[in-house]
């Protein structure tokens, strides 16, 4: 199974990261930074295209939430193929701005299906 690490950066008085690639694969994980301002929760936006991004709710119409805890791997069961992805602190209605660079680590799997 071969795997790609890559680094998705929060940036310090931000809410939002930029937008990653993950269109070689689905993406398996996530390792969370170290430390963490505000809430304990992480939501994230999809794109198609790295321009028009679209927050992420479920079938139910809930946001799709992951718990921030810092310094831990989450994983993720579903086949998850994202296209381009970003990564917000917090919830579209109450982001949280951090007050440091806050990194991820995501992990794809690029085997062939």
């Amino acid at each position: 199974m071969p795997l790609v690490m890559v680094n998705l950066t929060i940036p310090s008085g931000e809410s939002i990261s930029s937008g990653m690639d993950c269109t070689s694969g689905r993406m398996i994980r996530v390792r969370a930074p170290d430390g963490w301002d505000g809430t304990d929760v992480v939501t994230f936006q999809l794109s198609p295209d790295n321009v028009v991004y679209r927050n992420l709710f479920d079938a139910r119409g809930a946001e799709v939430t992951a718990r921030v805890v810092p310094g831990t791997v989450v994983m993720f069961q579903q086949d998850i193929n994202p296209g381009w992805m970003r990564i917000r602190g917090g919830t579209s209605v109450n982001p949280s701005v951090q007050t440091v660079d806050r990194t991820f680590v995501v992990t794809i799997d690029t085997t062939p299906k």
